[in-house]
């Protein structure tokens, strides 16, 4: 089985950067609307339920990853989802307000980790921006 099938094809995650820095320019940073899987107690039912809602998160898009081929694994129109360590990083290099953020070059690393019960590598961005290109 697949599973970057399963996780989605179109999302960058810590293994696509094969243990590398990649330098990266920003193409955008928008919300999109994602499944979120909330946990909760039903007190009728006298159990723990499960509903899924969508919940909006930030997003990068990369201009070089819309321009890429698609035999490379870093595939056209992939995404990254970005979390609260990553936001604060591209906040301090770049200012606050993400409309001031396309064109501007960050660089990401893989950090190897375990998250949630399971070992992988997360994606980071380093604290200093890349040379402009």
């Amino acid at each position: 089985m697949n599973m970057r099938e399963l996780k989605g094809k179109d999302w960058l995650r810590g293994e696509d950067l094969k243990g590398k820095d990649v330098n990266l320019t920003i193409d955008r940073a928008v919300r999109i609307l994602v499944s979120a899987k909330e946990e909760y107690w039903d007190e009728e039912a006298q159990k723990k339920k499960t509903r899924w809602e969508k919940e909006p998160a930030p997003v990068l898009y990369f201009r070089e990853m819309v321009a890429r081929n698609k035999t490379d694994p870093l595939q056209p129109n992939m995404k990254m989802f970005l979390n609260s360590t990553n936001i604060d990083t591209i906040s301090a290099m770049h200012g606050e307000d993400s409309k001031d953020w396309p064109g501007k070059r960050i660089t990401l690393y893989p950090l190897p980790g375990t998250w949630f019960g399971e070992k992988r590598e997360a994606i980071r961005v380093r604290s200093k921006a890349p040379a402009p290109v």
